[in-house]
């Protein structure tokens, strides 16, 4: 800066001239909420009541019972496990990518970024505790193999 420059006053911030509208605030998100409630709550509710009804339409849990034989489950999911798999190493190596490539904070600088792991594998710690609670109640109280299994 040259010292002979005059200075220039801060700008002044514009004030809104109109009262604030909270409707036509929030009318933006509607497309977001539209597009949450036609391509992912409706499916999912479809999804999942129809996980509980028989060819009539009625009420069972016949379909729920059919992965609970573990000979059943294990022949049903093996197919599944070497995509879930890579699909699982590829987002690991995205999430790291992502994690190293954000831009430092302004106040914290690079320590920000233990957030990203730590706060993950404490949600993952709790998750799993939370999980192995869940199938030891299971094990415990039916007798479930499958419950079993989950548990150890």
């Amino acid at each position: 800066m040259n010292p002979n420059e005059p200075t220039r006053p801060p700008a002044t911030p514009t004030k809104r001239t109109t009262p604030p509208n909270p409707l036509s605030d929030w009318i933006g998100t509607l497309p977001f909420f539209a597009f949450i409630l036609a391509f992912l709550i409706f499916p999912s509710l479809n999804l999942f009541s129809g996980a509980f009804k028989d060819r009539q339409g009625s009420f069972t849990l016949d379909n729920i019972n059919f992965l609970a034989n573990p000979e059943r489950f294990t022949r049903v999911t093996r197919p599944l496990r070497p995509w879930l798999a890579g699909l699982t190493a590829a987002l690991f190596v995205w999430g790291l990518y992502l994690c190293f490539a954000s831009p430092e904070d302004y106040q914290q600088g690079d320590t920000v970024r233990l957030m990203y792991i730590h706060v993950p594998a404490a949600w993952m710690g709790l998750f799993i505790y939370a999980a192995m609670g869940v199938a030891s109640f299971f094990g415990l109280i039916f007798r479930h193999a499958l419950a079993d299994a989950a548990a150890k």
